[in-house]
């Protein structure tokens, strides 16, 4: 992140985290008022991975794919001859950090066929409880989500609804 001099996001709500972990049996407040926000490696770090909010690790990887189309749209705007050192940067930490068996041509391939797609024309799916398929169960204090409906449960319109969106 900090090789792109950091990026902007759209924070949608405020965020404030009474206990967000910082380090070894160390909590701090962690908050970011809602708009467009300026986000630093070590915010950005914070800002994906704070799970104090309504909807907890849905609305995680919400803030996820926000900084992902921050974090691209910044990279594609970077040009590969004056900005070869900064993109060359990119590549080997998420070379280092991903595993995988791409090889360099592979790599710059994908990158030329995605770096003009929008984000706005990638679907998702996100199966949490908005979406009817799910819902929530509490049991041994641990909060958990099962098949929408009486048990014993059927999880057969969740594989229908992903088998209709990956078609």
């Amino acid at each position: 992140m900090n090789e792109v001099d950091g990026v902007s996001v759209n924070v949608p709500a405020d965020i404030y985290d009474p206990a967000f972990p910082a380090g070894p049996g160390k909590y701090e407040i962690y908050s970011v008022k809602a708009g467009r926000r300026y986000l630093d490696g070590e915010e950005a770090i914070r800002f994906v991975r704070t799970r104090s909010s309504a909807q907890g690790d849905f609305d995680r990887i919400k803030r996820q794919q926000e900084l992902f189309k921050a974090i691209k749209g910044k990279v594609a705007a970077l040009n590969p001859f004056w900005n070869f050192g900064t993109l060359w940067s990119v590549f080997s930490i998420v070379r280092e950090d991903v595993i995988s068996d791409l090889t360099l041509e592979d790599a710059r391939d994908l990158w030329q066929i995605g770096k003009n797609v929008s984000f706005d024309n990638i679907e998702v799916m996100s199966i949490d409880t908005s979406s009817g398929l799910v819902e929530e169960r509490i049991t041994n204090s641990a909060y958990t989500l099962v098949a929408a409906g009486d048990e014993p449960f059927d999880y057969s319109k969740i594989k229908e609804a992903v088998g209709e969106f990956i078609k």
